[in-house]
């Protein structure tokens, strides 16, 4: 008798333990108020209020000085050298930007704001669609640091929303630890609330 009522207890348990999860899955994502992404966001993800996104990174990484005014995160790893690092920034979209030629307009923009870098090469490059259907663009290259002698590998992903350039850019010594395949997984971490 206590057996028969126990597994009836646990089948009704089981049911509306699924019943939960199926509202918590099926209730929409709340909007990001302006100025609460420092509550939303934690070690390891960052949020962003507009536009609304969230990017992830190693939660034992630490912010660093941001360097541009349109940077919205610098996280780096504790190591003595600060790589990878990995940075977010939120640009309003120049007149006449298009995608097709992100890769290229990044990596200009890279070599403008770092006087002295060189050696861009290009890896990959591929279109991307994200969780909300916002198409990007993916990219993976290599280049030298304006010191003329520390090589480096990146992964970024440009996207245009609501009117803003958002970029992110994952960097590392060339031949690290960190693939370039990891780079890609970070930058790819960007998700639209």
């Amino acid at each position: 008798m206590m057996g028969k009522a126990l597994r009836s207890l646990l089948v009704v348990l089981l049911v509306l333990t699924g019943f939960v999860l199926f509202q918590a899955c099926a209730t929409k994502p709340a909007q990001v108020a302006p100025g609460a992404e420092e509550s939303l966001s934690k070690p390891g993800l960052y949020v962003n209020s507009s536009p609304a996104f969230s990017v992830e990174y190693p939660k034992h990484w630490v912010s660093d000085k941001k360097q541009q005014d349109a940077e919205v995160l610098r996280v780096v790893n504790t190591n003595i050298y600060k790589v990878p690092l990995l940075i977010v920034a939120v640009d309003d979209l120049k007149e006449g930007a298009v995608l097709d030629n992100a890769a290229k307009d990044y990596i200009e923009s890279v070599r403008e704001t770092n006087p002295g870098t060189k050696r861009f090469k290009i890896l990959s490059e591929k279109r991307v669609t994200l969780n909300d259907g916002t198409p990007g663009v993916a990219f993976t290259f290599k280049w030298s640091w304006s010191d003329g002698m520390t090589k480096l590998q990146s992964a970024a992903l440009v996207v245009h929303k609501e009117g803003k350039a958002i970029s992110l850019i994952a960097t590392t010594i060339l031949g690290g630890d960190t693939s370039l395949e990891e780079l890609l997984g970070m930058v790819l971490t960007l998700k639209f609330l």
